[in-house]
């Protein structure tokens, strides 16, 4: 009976220990934004209720948090708290105007992209004092401008006592004026899709209601701008024009020109695509086949990239690597690439080149 009691106890200590060692499994799988925005909503929001929105107003890749008060009917909000993710944490912003409308709660900004320029811009519309005998529609474009987060009110049509009210911008204009611009404020642009995650809430947050926040965001379009940085591979300059942008401040290279750079180092790899699994499949120390459209002379302008929506596996084993379709071709951040096939990536800051190291 001695023994099976320790048994017993042994296989319990056994299972606890098995417990407690896969909690922080879990946690590290969590993205850092995530846990870090998790600690900000712990610290930042009260009893008296209020809304939480996650949006990627700066289209780096990671959201913004937005933390506003509901005051009157709830049919509007002040911005209270804004923070951007940077450097690994969260980085408190500052507030352009602090009567900063957030929109309705369910977040309805939209992205919008210029059609000849490519520019960008992120509109909110939203709904003021409906309680007090006032009420006003406006129209506003969002922006994040180093530490700042900002927005100027395009458009207001307002109800004041029964006298309607027109203003584009600061300056008051007619009803037939408001509605001809406003109705083509979007001409020659188009309206992208611009995931935004809000939960709205009366009295301290519950760990669930905050993990709906978090887990409820899903990824949209980044900006990607064309890199101006040089490259090398294994001390020799790349004279080849490898497609490559800088997206949140990180180099992503074009998977097939890295592949095609890299054929003849020690880190070579295959690439295949598996199209009915919607894979793509990376072997390594295969020399790469080409393609046809390799190391081809890439757009220098801003571009918009989408969530990769392919699984990647190296050597068969599933991996999880950050990446984005750029027109048509998949771009890939170098460093997770340089972790997962086994280069160094550098920073030469003199001759502000990147730098590839195989090991041959």
């Amino acid at each position: 009976m001695k023994h099976m009691k320790r048994t017993l106890c042994t296989l319990l200590s056994l299972a606890l220990a098995a417990c407690l060692f896969a909690l922080p499994a879990a946690a590290a799988d969590e993205p850092a934004w995530k846990a870090a925005y998790r600690d900000v909503i712990n610290k930042n929001t009260d009893q008296r209720g209020a809304v939480c929105q996650l949006a990627d107003f700066n289209l780096d890749g990671t959201p913004e948090l937005i933390i506003g008060a509901l005051p009157g009917t709830g049919l509007f909000s002040v911005i209270e708290h804004a923070f951007t993710f940077r450097d690994g944490a969260a980085a408190e912003l500052s507030v352009g105007d602090k009567y900063l409308k957030l929109g309705s709660i369910d977040g309805p900004y939209s992205l919008y992209r210029n059609d000849s320029t490519g520019a960008t811009r992120i509109e909110g519309i939203f709904v003021v004092r409906v309680d007090l005998g006032t009420s006003s529609q406006a129209a506003a474009d969002y922006t994040l401008d180093g530490s700042v987060f900002n927005y100027k009110c395009t458009f207001v049509a307002g109800n004041e006592g029964g006298e309607k009210t027109y203003y584009i911008g600061d300056k008051a204009v007619s009803a037939a004026q408001y509605d001809s611009a406003y109705n083509s404020r979007n001409d020659g642009w188009t309206k992208l899709d611009f995931p935004v995650s809000s939960i709205r809430y009366s009295g301290k947050l519950t760990s669930a209601q905050i993990d709906e926040l978090l887990n409820g965001y899903t990824a949209g379009p980044v900006l990607a701008q064309a890199s101006t940085q040089s490259l090398s591979i294994d001390g020799e300059a790349v004279s080849g024009a490898a497609a490559a942008y800088n997206i949140g401040g990180s180099n992503y290279f074009k998977l097939r020109d890295l592949a095609m750079l890299l054929t003849n180092t020690g880190a070579k790899f295959e690439v295949g695509y598996d199209a009915a699994a919607n894979q793509i499949t990376l072997t390594t120390g295969q020399s790469y086949t080409p393609a046809g459209a390799e190391l081809a002379d890439g757009d220098t302008s801003s571009q918009l990239g989408s969530p990769l929506s392919s699984s990647v596996y190296i050597d068969g084993e599933s991996v999880s690597l950050t990446g984005y379709n750029i027109n048509g071709n998949n771009y890939f951040k170098l460093r997770d690439l340089g972790g997962a096939l086994g280069f160094e990536v550098g920073w030469d800051e003199a001759a502000r080149t990147v730098t590839v190291t195989t090991g041959e």
